[in-house]
């Protein structure tokens, strides 16, 4: 069976334990998102051991925006080091990150500005500022596609992004082990062409956990199956196509 993660952070695993984990028995394809030069030379070792299951991305996280980090994704873009751009985008969480959300956007619509230029998919970060979204939604809408990593938001707003951005894939994780009625809403109702599952390995973490491991995606293909009542391998090959028609 193959499983699709279409987010996660490969350059803070160890090179062996990824290596391990890509040779196992099951087929794994993952989108792995850098946004620092030495994450990406880590991340890019971790995927020649495996260029056709890996998808590398970079991005300036709206954590630390950097207008000088887009020099080197235009780079890494140009030379097709990159398939896809990001994560990127803006996150109004706290005070501090609503204090920066200028630089934030003014960052991400850089990004946003490369991923047009050269047909690349958008992999997004965005919380408590949807606005920026629906901003940028003319953009958004001219790259390949848009993929919201780590989806927090209800079937509502889910619908306006659809309908500005026709484009948008909704990843979800482990907040469907958590049984978040917002996460189970959307990926019971919105169309499963418009689906994204993934992991942000080794990051959302459940309670207890110290961290994710890259083979929890097959937990949240779980969590998803029984959440919609659709079978695994029906699941297995409804992913795989979103992700080839996002990443391949």
């Amino acid at each position: 069976m193959v499983f699709c993660d279409f987010h996660a952070h490969l350059s803070f695993f160890d090179e062996k334990h990824a290596v391990s984990f890509f040779s196992s028995d099951s087929q794994f394809y993952v989108c792995s998102c850098a946004s620092t030069q030495e994450e990406f030379q880590l991340q890019n070792r971790i995927a020649s051991h495996f260029p056709g299951n890996v998808i590398q991305s970079f991005g300036s996280h709206p954590f630390s925006p950097c207008e000088e980090d887009v020099g080197m994704l235009e780079f890494l873009a140009q030379s097709k080091k990159i398939f896809c751009v990001g994560e990127c985008g803006c996150d109004a969480f706290t005070p501090e990150l609503r204090g920066n959300l200028e630089l934030q956007e003014k960052v991400f619509r850089m990004q946003l500005d490369v991923a047009v230029k050269y047909g690349l998919p958008v992999v997004i970060h965005n919380r408590k500022s949807l606005e920026t979204i629906f901003r940028n939604s003319s953009v958004l809408s001219k790259c390949k596609c848009v993929v919201f990593h780590g989806f927090s938001f209800g079937l509502r707003e889910a619908g306006e992004i659809l309908r500005r951005i026709p484009n948008s894939y909704f990843s979800l994780g482990k907040n469907l082990l958590k049984k978040s009625p917002k996460s189970l809403e959307c990926i019971c109702s919105l169309p499963f062409s418009n689906i994204a599952l993934e992991t942000d390995a080794p990051f959302m973490t459940l309670k207890n956990e110290s961290r994710t491991e890259l083979s929890d995606i097959k937990l949240v293909y779980e969590s998803c199956a029984t959440a919609t009542g659709i079978p695994m391998d029906e699941i297995s090959e409804m992913l795989f196509s979103n992700f080839k028609k996002c990443f391949f």
